[in-house]
Protein backbone atom coordinates (compact mmCIF):
# COMPACT_ATOMS: atom_id res chain seq x y z
CA UNK A 1 0.00 0.00 0.00
CA UNK A 2 1.02 3.36 -1.10
CA UNK A 3 1.69 6.33 1.69
CA UNK A 4 -0.97 8.27 0.46
CA UNK A 5 -3.58 4.93 0.52
CA UNK A 6 -1.97 4.77 4.28
CA UNK A 7 -2.69 7.99 5.28
CA UNK A 8 -6.44 7.38 3.75
CA UNK A 9 -6.52 4.59 5.85
CA UNK A 10 -5.73 6.21 9.24
CA UNK A 11 -7.92 9.22 8.42
CA UNK A 12 -10.84 6.62 8.48
CA UNK A 13 -10.42 5.35 11.79
CA UNK A 14 -9.38 7.98 13.24
CA UNK A 15 -12.86 9.52 12.22
CA UNK A 16 -14.55 7.04 13.50
CA UNK A 17 -13.03 7.52 17.22
CA UNK A 18 -13.44 11.40 16.89
CA UNK A 19 -16.58 11.54 15.89
CA UNK A 20 -17.79 8.96 18.94
CA UNK A 21 -18.47 12.02 21.32
CA UNK A 22 -21.40 12.77 19.62
CA UNK A 23 -24.18 8.29 10.72
CA UNK A 24 -25.11 4.06 7.20
CA UNK A 25 -22.23 1.96 5.56
CA UNK A 26 -24.36 0.94 3.20
CA UNK A 27 -25.84 3.59 1.03
CA UNK A 28 -29.20 5.37 2.02
CA UNK A 29 -31.64 3.27 -0.09
CA UNK A 30 -35.02 4.39 1.57
CA UNK A 31 -36.43 5.71 -1.74
CA UNK A 32 -35.51 2.46 -3.40
CA UNK A 33 -37.14 -0.07 -0.33
CA UNK A 34 -40.39 -1.80 -1.03
CA UNK A 35 -42.76 -1.95 1.62
CA UNK A 36 -44.70 -5.33 2.32
CA UNK A 37 -47.90 -3.55 4.39
CA UNK A 38 -49.53 -6.24 6.53
CA UNK A 39 -52.53 -5.53 8.92
CA UNK A 40 -55.72 -6.08 10.25
CA UNK A 41 -56.56 -2.65 8.40
CA UNK A 42 -56.29 -4.59 4.69
CA UNK A 43 -58.28 -7.54 5.81
CA UNK A 44 -60.27 -9.23 2.72
CA UNK A 45 -59.57 -5.99 0.57
CA UNK A 46 -57.90 -5.76 -2.95
CA UNK A 47 -55.46 -3.31 -3.85
CA UNK A 48 -53.84 -1.87 -7.09
CA UNK A 49 -50.24 -1.54 -6.53
CA UNK A 50 -48.24 0.27 -8.42
CA UNK A 51 -44.18 0.62 -8.63
CA UNK A 52 -42.33 2.53 -11.03
CA UNK A 53 -38.78 3.53 -10.97
CA UNK A 54 -37.18 5.88 -13.73
CA UNK A 55 -33.32 5.30 -13.82
CA UNK A 56 -30.23 7.47 -15.33
CA UNK A 57 -27.09 5.88 -14.25
CA UNK A 58 -23.75 6.82 -16.13
CA UNK A 59 -20.67 5.08 -14.50
CA UNK A 60 -17.30 6.91 -16.67
CA UNK A 61 -14.64 3.83 -15.57
CA UNK A 62 -11.66 3.12 -18.06
CA UNK A 63 -9.83 1.38 -15.41
CA UNK A 64 -8.66 -2.27 -15.97
CA UNK A 65 -11.19 -4.18 -13.95
CA UNK A 66 -14.87 -3.25 -15.42
CA UNK A 67 -15.79 -1.06 -18.22
CA UNK A 68 -18.17 2.25 -18.36
CA UNK A 69 -21.99 2.00 -18.92
CA UNK A 70 -25.24 3.70 -18.98
CA UNK A 71 -28.30 2.63 -17.58
CA UNK A 72 -31.65 4.66 -19.12
CA UNK A 73 -35.04 3.98 -18.71
CA UNK A 74 -37.91 3.05 -16.73
CA UNK A 75 -39.46 0.12 -15.07
CA UNK A 76 -43.38 -0.25 -14.26
CA UNK A 77 -44.47 -2.99 -11.93
CA UNK A 78 -48.56 -3.01 -11.74
CA UNK A 79 -50.14 -5.49 -9.84
CA UNK A 80 -53.23 -6.59 -7.73
CA UNK A 81 -52.72 -7.32 -3.90
CA UNK A 82 -55.45 -9.39 -1.97
CA UNK A 83 -55.40 -9.52 1.85
CA UNK A 84 -57.74 -12.62 2.87
CA UNK A 85 -56.79 -11.88 6.52
CA UNK A 86 -54.23 -10.11 8.62
CA UNK A 87 -51.40 -12.62 7.98
CA UNK A 88 -51.79 -13.90 4.45
CA UNK A 89 -50.92 -10.76 1.16
CA UNK A 90 -51.06 -12.28 -2.05
CA UNK A 91 -49.95 -10.42 -5.66
CA UNK A 92 -49.91 -10.73 -8.88
CA UNK A 93 -48.88 -8.73 -11.80
CA UNK A 94 -46.32 -7.95 -14.41
CA UNK A 95 -42.78 -6.38 -14.58
CA UNK A 96 -41.92 -4.08 -17.64
CA UNK A 97 -39.04 -3.16 -18.28
CA UNK A 98 -37.95 -0.39 -21.47
CA UNK A 99 -34.92 0.77 -21.74
CA UNK A 100 -34.58 4.42 -23.54
CA UNK A 101 -33.52 4.22 -26.98
CA UNK A 102 -35.10 1.03 -28.52
CA UNK A 103 -38.07 0.68 -29.17
CA UNK A 104 -39.02 -2.93 -28.11
CA UNK A 105 -39.07 -4.15 -24.14
CA UNK A 106 -36.21 -5.26 -22.83
CA UNK A 107 -37.75 -7.48 -20.32
CA UNK A 108 -41.35 -8.70 -19.90
CA UNK A 109 -41.58 -10.93 -16.82
CA UNK A 110 -44.53 -12.49 -14.57
CA UNK A 111 -45.19 -11.30 -10.70
CA UNK A 112 -46.60 -13.54 -7.84
CA UNK A 113 -46.09 -13.44 -4.39
CA UNK A 114 -47.52 -15.10 -1.53
CA UNK A 115 -46.39 -13.68 2.16
CA UNK A 116 -47.31 -15.55 5.27
CA UNK A 117 -46.48 -13.01 8.65
CA UNK A 118 -47.52 -13.85 12.31
CA UNK A 119 -45.63 -11.16 14.38
CA UNK A 120 -42.35 -10.01 13.74
CA UNK A 121 -41.60 -12.56 11.01
CA UNK A 122 -42.57 -13.62 7.61
CA UNK A 123 -41.89 -16.29 4.61
CA UNK A 124 -42.53 -15.41 1.14
CA UNK A 125 -42.60 -17.76 -1.64
CA UNK A 126 -42.43 -16.06 -5.57
CA UNK A 127 -40.82 -12.52 -5.93
CA UNK A 128 -38.60 -11.81 -3.24
CA UNK A 129 -38.40 -8.65 -1.51
CA UNK A 130 -35.52 -7.99 -3.45
CA UNK A 131 -31.70 -6.32 -4.45
CA UNK A 132 -31.06 -3.53 -2.15
CA UNK A 133 -33.43 -4.44 0.18
CA UNK A 134 -31.50 -6.84 1.24
CA UNK A 135 -28.87 -4.62 2.89
CA UNK A 136 -25.63 -6.05 1.85
CA UNK A 137 -22.66 -4.02 1.55
CA UNK A 138 -21.57 -3.03 -2.40
CA UNK A 139 -18.34 -5.33 -2.19
CA UNK A 140 -21.18 -8.52 -1.89
CA UNK A 141 -23.62 -7.09 -4.04
CA UNK A 142 -23.70 -4.53 -6.80
CA UNK A 143 -25.94 -1.52 -6.21
CA UNK A 144 -26.89 -1.35 -10.43
CA UNK A 145 -28.39 -5.00 -9.83
CA UNK A 146 -31.26 -3.00 -9.30
CA UNK A 147 -31.55 -2.31 -12.73
CA UNK A 148 -29.73 -5.27 -14.26
CA UNK A 149 -31.18 -8.32 -11.94
CA UNK A 150 -33.79 -6.03 -10.84
CA UNK A 151 -36.11 -9.52 -9.92
CA UNK A 152 -35.56 -12.15 -7.67
CA UNK A 153 -37.59 -15.38 -7.21
CA UNK A 154 -37.50 -17.81 -5.07
CA UNK A 155 -38.17 -17.69 -1.00
CA UNK A 156 -37.25 -15.48 1.58
CA UNK A 157 -37.44 -15.87 5.63
CA UNK A 158 -37.63 -12.53 7.37
CA UNK A 159 -37.58 -11.80 10.93
CA UNK A 160 -37.57 -7.65 12.70
CA UNK A 161 -37.55 -7.10 15.98
CA UNK A 162 -36.32 -3.50 17.87
CA UNK A 163 -32.88 -5.17 18.16
CA UNK A 164 -32.34 -8.21 16.00
CA UNK A 165 -33.30 -8.19 11.77
CA UNK A 166 -32.64 -11.49 9.36
CA UNK A 167 -33.30 -11.69 6.07
CA UNK A 168 -32.58 -14.93 4.62
CA UNK A 169 -33.64 -16.48 0.67
CA UNK A 170 -32.68 -18.14 -2.20
CA UNK A 171 -32.87 -16.89 -5.36
CA UNK A 172 -33.12 -19.50 -8.31
CA UNK A 173 -31.07 -17.77 -11.21
CA UNK A 174 -31.37 -20.05 -14.02
CA UNK A 175 -33.92 -23.37 -13.67
CA UNK A 176 -32.74 -26.79 -15.72
CA UNK A 177 -34.51 -29.82 -17.28
CA UNK A 178 -32.76 -32.71 -17.34
CA UNK A 179 -30.62 -33.32 -20.44
CA UNK A 180 -29.90 -29.65 -20.40
CA UNK A 181 -26.87 -27.91 -21.99
CA UNK A 182 -26.18 -25.32 -19.07
CA UNK A 183 -25.23 -25.28 -15.15
CA UNK A 184 -28.11 -24.22 -12.68
CA UNK A 185 -27.74 -21.24 -11.34
CA UNK A 186 -28.73 -20.82 -7.58
CA UNK A 187 -28.14 -17.33 -5.50
CA UNK A 188 -28.38 -17.19 -1.67
CA UNK A 189 -27.63 -15.41 1.21
CA UNK A 190 -28.18 -14.54 4.69
CA UNK A 191 -28.47 -11.13 6.49
CA UNK A 192 -28.38 -10.19 10.40
CA UNK A 193 -27.96 -7.19 12.08
CA UNK A 194 -28.34 -7.20 16.25
CA UNK A 195 -27.83 -4.15 18.47
CA UNK A 196 -25.74 -4.89 21.47
CA UNK A 197 -26.98 -0.81 22.41
CA UNK A 198 -29.89 0.65 21.75
CA UNK A 199 -30.92 4.18 23.21
CA UNK A 200 -32.68 7.03 21.52
CA UNK A 201 -29.07 8.56 20.61
CA UNK A 202 -26.93 5.58 19.58
CA UNK A 203 -26.77 2.45 18.72
CA UNK A 204 -23.87 -0.28 19.02
CA UNK A 205 -24.99 -3.24 16.16
CA UNK A 206 -22.60 -6.48 14.99
CA UNK A 207 -24.10 -7.58 11.72
CA UNK A 208 -23.27 -10.60 9.62
CA UNK A 209 -23.50 -11.13 6.00
CA UNK A 210 -22.82 -14.17 3.64
CA UNK A 211 -23.70 -14.97 -0.08
CA UNK A 212 -23.74 -17.68 -1.86
CA UNK A 213 -23.53 -18.75 -5.78
CA UNK A 214 -23.85 -22.35 -6.62
CA UNK A 215 -23.74 -23.44 -10.23
CA UNK A 216 -24.07 -27.37 -11.28
CA UNK A 217 -26.74 -29.81 -12.46
CA UNK A 218 -26.96 -33.54 -13.07
CA UNK A 219 -27.63 -35.58 -16.37
CA UNK A 220 -26.36 -33.17 -18.32
CA UNK A 221 -25.78 -33.06 -22.49
CA UNK A 222 -22.25 -31.95 -21.75
CA UNK A 223 -19.91 -32.18 -18.61
CA UNK A 224 -20.07 -28.81 -16.84
CA UNK A 225 -17.72 -28.43 -13.62
CA UNK A 226 -19.88 -27.79 -10.00
CA UNK A 227 -18.57 -24.38 -8.86
CA UNK A 228 -19.03 -22.48 -5.36
CA UNK A 229 -18.00 -18.95 -4.39
CA UNK A 230 -19.00 -17.85 -0.95
CA UNK A 231 -18.85 -14.56 0.80
CA UNK A 232 -19.03 -13.53 4.48
CA UNK A 233 -18.38 -10.31 5.89
CA UNK A 234 -18.87 -9.07 9.59
CA UNK A 235 -18.03 -6.01 11.69
CA UNK A 236 -19.07 -3.21 13.89
CA UNK A 237 -21.71 -0.58 13.29
CA UNK A 238 -21.97 2.93 15.25
CA UNK A 239 -24.64 5.02 15.11
CA UNK A 240 -24.88 8.69 16.48
CA UNK A 241 -28.44 10.37 16.91
CA UNK A 242 -29.18 13.87 16.71
CA UNK A 243 -32.53 16.48 16.81
CA UNK A 244 -34.38 15.98 13.43
CA UNK A 245 -34.13 19.53 13.28
CA UNK A 246 -30.63 20.01 13.43
CA UNK A 247 -28.25 20.80 10.44
CA UNK A 248 -26.64 17.31 11.32
CA UNK A 249 -28.88 14.35 12.04
CA UNK A 250 -27.00 11.83 12.38
CA UNK A 251 -23.08 10.11 11.99
CA UNK A 252 -22.57 6.50 11.05
CA UNK A 253 -18.96 4.96 10.87
CA UNK A 254 -19.05 0.90 9.42
CA UNK A 255 -16.29 -1.41 9.87
CA UNK A 256 -16.50 -4.60 7.60
CA UNK A 257 -13.86 -7.39 6.88
CA UNK A 258 -14.68 -9.36 4.03
CA UNK A 259 -13.85 -12.56 2.77
CA UNK A 260 -14.31 -14.76 -0.38
CA UNK A 261 -14.24 -18.36 -1.43
CA UNK A 262 -14.38 -20.37 -4.11
CA UNK A 263 -13.91 -23.94 -5.45
CA UNK A 264 -14.48 -26.36 -8.37
CA UNK A 265 -15.04 -30.23 -9.00
CA UNK A 266 -12.97 -29.92 -12.07
CA UNK A 267 -9.32 -30.34 -10.60
CA UNK A 268 -8.07 -27.87 -13.71
CA UNK A 269 -9.65 -25.01 -11.88
CA UNK A 270 -8.06 -23.66 -8.84
CA UNK A 271 -9.51 -22.52 -5.57
CA UNK A 272 -9.16 -18.88 -4.87
CA UNK A 273 -9.88 -16.97 -2.11
CA UNK A 274 -9.62 -13.02 -0.65
CA UNK A 275 -9.95 -10.65 1.71
CA UNK A 276 -10.77 -7.36 2.06
CA UNK A 277 -11.63 -4.37 4.47
CA UNK A 278 -15.12 -2.29 3.67
CA UNK A 279 -14.79 0.86 5.93
CA UNK A 280 -17.38 4.07 5.98
CA UNK A 281 -18.39 7.23 7.41
CA UNK A 282 -21.44 8.77 6.93
CA UNK A 283 -22.89 12.01 7.63
CA UNK A 284 -26.62 12.76 7.17
CA UNK A 285 -27.09 16.56 7.29
CA UNK A 286 -29.96 18.56 6.49
CA UNK A 287 -28.89 19.58 2.96
CA UNK A 288 -27.74 15.84 1.98
CA UNK A 289 -26.18 12.48 2.54
CA UNK A 290 -22.26 12.50 2.76
CA UNK A 291 -20.40 9.15 3.25
CA UNK A 292 -16.20 8.03 2.47
CA UNK A 293 -15.77 4.78 1.59
CA UNK A 294 -12.71 3.27 2.01
CA UNK A 295 -11.91 -0.39 0.03
CA UNK A 296 -8.72 -2.47 0.48
CA UNK A 297 -8.93 -5.63 -1.37
CA UNK A 298 -6.47 -8.42 -2.01
CA UNK A 299 -7.57 -11.56 -4.56
CA UNK A 300 -11.55 -10.00 -3.79
CA UNK A 301 -14.18 -11.74 -5.58
CA UNK A 302 -17.51 -11.48 -6.01
CA UNK A 303 -20.16 -12.97 -8.23
CA UNK A 304 -22.72 -10.16 -7.30
CA UNK A 305 -21.01 -8.13 -6.01
CA UNK A 306 -19.36 -4.29 -7.25
CA UNK A 307 -16.87 -4.70 -9.89
CA UNK A 308 -15.01 -1.72 -9.07
CA UNK A 309 -13.93 -4.12 -5.78
CA UNK A 310 -13.38 -7.40 -7.62
CA UNK A 311 -9.34 -7.93 -8.50
CA UNK A 312 -10.36 -10.45 -11.25
CA UNK A 313 -11.04 -8.52 -14.58
CA UNK A 314 -14.74 -8.65 -15.68
CA UNK A 315 -13.20 -6.69 -18.50
CA UNK A 316 -10.32 -8.60 -19.73
CA UNK A 317 -10.28 -12.19 -18.75
CA UNK A 318 -7.63 -13.84 -16.86
CA UNK A 319 -6.33 -10.36 -15.73
CA UNK A 320 -5.97 -10.35 -12.16
CA UNK A 321 -5.18 -6.89 -9.48
CA UNK A 322 -4.41 -8.42 -6.95
CA UNK A 323 -4.70 -5.09 -4.63
CA UNK A 324 -7.36 -3.09 -5.42
CA UNK A 325 -7.06 0.32 -2.55
CA UNK A 326 -9.68 2.66 -3.38
CA UNK A 327 -11.40 5.96 -1.98
CA UNK A 328 -14.93 7.16 -2.38
CA UNK A 329 -16.87 9.98 -2.01
CA UNK A 330 -20.61 10.02 -2.29
CA UNK A 331 -23.09 12.85 -2.22
CA UNK A 332 -26.29 11.39 -2.04
CA UNK A 333 -29.37 13.99 -1.88
CA UNK A 334 -33.74 12.44 -1.35
CA UNK A 335 -36.48 14.55 -2.45
CA UNK A 336 -40.04 13.42 -1.16
CA UNK A 337 -41.90 15.30 -3.60
CA UNK A 338 -45.28 13.10 -2.42
CA UNK A 339 -45.52 10.38 0.45
CA UNK A 340 -45.12 7.99 -2.54
CA UNK A 341 -42.96 9.45 -4.40
CA UNK A 342 -39.17 10.43 -4.54
CA UNK A 343 -36.54 11.83 -6.53
CA UNK A 344 -33.02 11.09 -5.82
CA UNK A 345 -29.59 12.07 -7.18
CA UNK A 346 -26.30 10.73 -6.45
CA UNK A 347 -22.91 11.81 -7.66
CA UNK A 348 -20.32 8.76 -6.83
CA UNK A 349 -16.67 9.91 -7.47
CA UNK A 350 -13.38 7.81 -6.51
CA UNK A 351 -10.09 7.51 -6.66
CA UNK A 352 -7.95 4.33 -7.79
CA UNK A 353 -4.59 4.31 -5.66
CA UNK A 354 -3.08 1.49 -7.54
CA UNK A 355 -3.71 2.54 -11.44
CA UNK A 356 -3.81 6.37 -10.32
CA UNK A 357 -6.95 6.66 -11.60
CA UNK A 358 -9.93 9.42 -10.97
CA UNK A 359 -13.33 8.46 -12.19
CA UNK A 360 -17.01 8.74 -11.25
CA UNK A 361 -20.60 8.08 -12.00
CA UNK A 362 -23.72 9.55 -11.62
CA UNK A 363 -27.54 8.77 -11.14
CA UNK A 364 -30.73 10.63 -11.08
CA UNK A 365 -34.00 8.24 -10.31
CA UNK A 366 -37.68 8.85 -9.68
CA UNK A 367 -39.29 6.14 -7.63
CA UNK A 368 -43.52 6.24 -7.72
CA UNK A 369 -45.14 3.32 -5.80
CA UNK A 370 -48.83 4.39 -4.73
CA UNK A 371 -51.51 1.84 -4.17
CA UNK A 372 -55.19 2.26 -4.67
CA UNK A 373 -58.31 0.29 -2.80
CA UNK A 374 -60.44 -1.31 -5.14
CA UNK A 375 -62.91 -3.37 -3.24
CA UNK A 376 -63.94 -4.37 0.38
CA UNK A 377 -64.81 -8.20 0.50
CA UNK A 378 -67.87 -8.59 3.32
Amino acid sequence: MNNFSLVSFYILILSSVLVSQKLRAQLNNEAFAEKLEMNSNQEKKLFLKLRNLNFLKNNEYFNPITSGQTFFGTFLMPSLVYYPNAKVRLEAGGFFWKDFGDDAFTRIAPIFRLTYQKDCTSVTFGNLVAHLNHQLIEPMYDFDNLIVQHLESGIQFKHHTTRFYVDLWVDWQNRIFRNDDESEIIFGGLVTNYKFVYTPNFELIFPMQTTIQHQGGQDLTVNLPVRNALNISSGLKFLWKFSPNSFLKSIRTEHYYVGYIENSSDDMLESRNGLGYYGTINMDTKWFDMMVNLWLGNQFDSREGGELYRSYSVKTPGFIEDNRELLFLRILKDVRLMPELFMTFRFEPYYDFNNQLFEYSFGIYMHYQPSFLLKKFN
